[in-house]
């Protein structure tokens, strides 16, 4: 049986507005920009060390797109995962996700189709997006 579509709710996929009563960490955001050439960087500290607002401020200062997806416990179940992740890509990139989307929507099982999504997913990747971008996935 096909898969309902999930709703999307924007707040999870657009990146957030700095709070201005945050502080600014200058010297973190510099390191972290230098880190960008790699190909994952991740990103470890206890609750409350202001890794969120970090990621909020390298999304707004770095030199390329960056897609934005918030994870929440319901996340766990890989097909809304991957339809959060394909809307966020999609958000930046107009065009990546139709197939995917699509494919997702007629899954029978994420188990036995999801190198065929992962296919898709990449091969609309490959297509619309020229330049290099960040993909943050917070929490």
């Amino acid at each position: 049986m096909p898969v309902k579509p999930i709703p999307i709710s924007k707040t999870k996929i657009i990146v957030p507005q700095r709070r201005p009563e945050l502080l600014s960490r200058p010297r973190l955001l510099e390191s972290m920009q230098g880190l960008l050439n790699n190909k994952l960087l991740l990103l470890s500290a206890p609750a409350g060390y202001g890794k969120t607002s970090l990621l909020i401020d390298l999304a707004q200062h770095v030199n390329m797109k960056a897609c934005w997806l918030a994870l929440d416990p319901l996340d766990r179940n890989p097909q809304r995962f991957m339809a959060y992740l394909i809307a966020s890509l999609n958000e930046r990139f107009p065009g990546v996700g139709e197939t995917s989307k699509a494919l997702l929507q007629q899954l029978k099982s994420i188990e036995k189709d999801s190198e065929a999504l992962l296919v898709a997913l990449t091969n609309e990747l490959y297509e619309c997006v020229e330049d290099d971008y960040l993909l943050i996935i917070d929490d």
